[in-house]
């Protein structure tokens, strides 16, 4: 990704990125973001989940922090009610 088409391709879209505080799957949340896609950045640890989140609103991205333990239903459920909730109304506020 990274041309004008993988923007046009991500552009309205959203994504969920789970485990987004590890080591290695910031630059996946970030990169997704980089190409127009609203994203909805997952983890257990709120701390580095913010700000993951943070770096890709600051660059023009759309990012929502939503901590939640994806091997609890009842945390998946009411991380996808959120995320669904902030699309609805087409935007997120910038954590």
């Amino acid at each position: 990704m990274g041309t004008g088409e993988g923007k046009k391709r991500l552009q309205g879209r959203v994504a969920v990125v789970t485990g987004t505080g590890a080591e290695y799957r910031p630059d996946d949340c970030q990169d997704t973001g980089s190409e127009g896609c609203r994203v909805i950045c997952n983890d257990v640890d709120l701390s580095r989940l913010k700000k993951v989140a943070q770096e890709i609103n600051a660059s023009a991205g759309t990012a929502l922090a939503v901590e939640a333990d994806i091997t609890v239903s009842s945390q998946v459920k009411a991380m996808m009610e959120k995320g669904s909730s902030r699309i609805r109304r087409d935007r997120y506020p910038r954590e």
